[in-house]
């Protein structure tokens, strides 16, 4: 659980892309207030687009990981199409924050949930809880949902100076905590004594949010393809029951 560091020399290029997040997301709310939600999303998937061509070093790394993970698709023009959304989906979890602001009430009274059963059944037992998901569909929003259906739920997220961005990812956390958060333990955060915060965190029977799709230093079989995974996730299981 310690954090990730990174290259703490001037970037040009990811000092610029902060810049655009911070104005896409100023922006956006301002955007959100005069148009509708299908009109966003078009916006930002041709932002994900942009994003795709204008790094063409990216895009070739992008494309050639997808071929490698699904050698059953041939087609160079679906490759494509599965690359630009991949990058579309680094854009929306910015969106699917303020959409929830703009329309929560609607949000909400249309929001269907499978499988709480499941999470009640966990917490029957009279432990916590991990809840496991991954940098899929809406991340960001799911602890903000969770609040509002009275199961909130504490991600261990990479601290914001631990990324390329971290004044983007820390205005993120802070409009997502106003939305909805565990009001004891709203975050816990990669290298602040995570371990040891979150393993109290479940022994009085809270619920721990871990992503588990995240580089590790343990090769595991992952979509029957060896991967370097963390693990957190297994420890803590392990540890705390």
């Amino acid at each position: 659980m310690n954090s990730h560091k990174i290259d703490e020399r001037p970037n040009l290029f990811f000092r610029l892309a902060e810049f655009i997040l911070l104005g896409t997301f100023h922006i956006t709310k301002i955007l959100a207030l005069l148009l509708p939600p299908t009109a966003l999303r078009n916006l930002y998937k041709a932002l994900g687009y942009a994003f795709f061509y204008a790094r063409p070093r990216m895009r070739k790394r992008l494309l050639g990981c997808i071929s490698k993970s699904m050698p059953q698709i041939v087609d160079p023009a679906e490759i494509n199409h599965i690359g630009r959304e991949a990058c579309c989906s680094a854009l929306f979890p910015m969106l699917d924050l303020i959409l929830f602001w703009r329309y929560k009430d609607q949000f909400m009274g249309e929001l269907e949930i499978e499988g709480l059963d499941n999470l009640d059944q966990a917490e029957g037992e009279g432990k916590g809880v991990i809840t496991l998901f991954a940098h899929l569909g809406a991340y960001v929003l799911l602890p903000v949902i969770m609040y509002h259906i009275d199961r909130p739920i504490t991600p261990i997220i990479f601290h914001p100076s631990a990324t390329p961005v971290p004044r983007y990812i820390s205005t993120l956390a802070e409009f997502g905590s106003h939305l909805g958060c565990d009001p004891l333990e709203p975050v816990f955060w990669t290298g602040q004594n995570t371990a040891k915060r979150a393993g109290a965190h479940l022994k009085k029977g809270g619920r721990l949010a871990i992503t588990f799709d995240v580089d590790g230093q343990h090769i595991v079989n992952f979509f029957e393809r060896p991967a370097a995974m963390a693990d957190g996730i297994a420890r803590f299981s392990l540890k705390y029951g």
